[in-house]
């Protein structure tokens, strides 16, 4: 009998992807070790996280001056990271609030010291059902943020509203290589993997360097520009998920 994995996530993963990864598990590249017990310091590690991070680059048409990091935590911690590194100038963050996961963005960035969140638009009089595309926006703001799909509404942005040549900050954890994504109407980008890459683990972002303060000062874990001096090997990598979602881009 033959299964469907039809739920958000983690989702189904390509049968051919699942196949190799059995064949590996237990010497990858004949190391005669497991791709879980390799070393993040290792050639064979290297090779596999550059390689997967090239594939991604192409697949995306991520522009060179885009930084893609491989991190940990989920995209949850991207709503307190984000905020962090980018709401720097004015301090001012404007949200468009489009159902339960733009909500917790908004909750969790309202937490972030000295930083003052607006929701600019709002899906609620419709219960979710329709998309805020008409955005007024009545100040200076650092950035835009938009959830982009909505697993839990159903909804998604095809073509973005107009925001007057704000910053967009985008997550795309529901829809990332669903469709092609125009990374260069978007000052950051960020994703979890499980619904469309790999197994639950790995958190992709995407972010223009020259948006990110060399100056700050900010925990190493939370500091893109200490994660992208370290190519995302700030800490011991999650080297699993990277080696399923370098498959899946294969």
């Amino acid at each position: 009998m033959e299964v469907y994995n039809f739920s958000a996530g983690p989702a189904m993963m390509p049968p051919e992807v699942v196949a190799q990864i059995q064949a590996e598990l237990v010497s990858y590249r004949d190391s005669e070790m497991s791709v879980m017990e390799i070393s993040h310091r290792s050639a064979l590690y290297e090779e596999m996280f550059q390689t997967a991070k090239a594939d991604l680059r192409e697949l995306l048409a991520v522009p060179k001056d885009y930084k893609i990091l491989f991190l940990q935590g989920g995209a949850s911690t991207q709503f307190t990271t984000v905020p962090l590194n980018l709401a720097r100038k004015t301090k001012n963050i404007a949200f468009v609030d489009t159902g339960h996961w733009s909500q917790t963005a908004i909750a969790d960035a309202q937490l972030v010291p000295e930083r003052k969140v607006d929701v600019v638009a709002s899906g609620k009089s419709s219960a979710y059902s329709r998309l805020p595309h008409e955005i007024i926006l009545d100040k200076p703001y650092d950035y835009v943020h938009l959830t982009i799909n909505n697993t839990i509404e159903g909804t998604m942005y095809r073509k973005l509203p107009e925001l007057q040549g704000q910053t967009v900050v985008g997550d795309i954890s529901s829809n990332i290589l669903g469709y092609q994504h125009d990374v260069q109407k978007y000052g950051l980008l960020y994703a979890s993997a499980q619904k469309n890459i790999g197994p639950a683990g790995l958190t992709l972002v995407i972010v223009k360097e020259s948006l990110l303060d060399k100056e700050q000062d900010l925990p190493s874990m939370l500091d893109y520009v200490k994660l992208i001096k370290r190519d995302s090997n700030l800490n011991t990598p999650p080297v699993f998920p990277i080696y399923a979602a370098g498959l899946v881009f294969q």
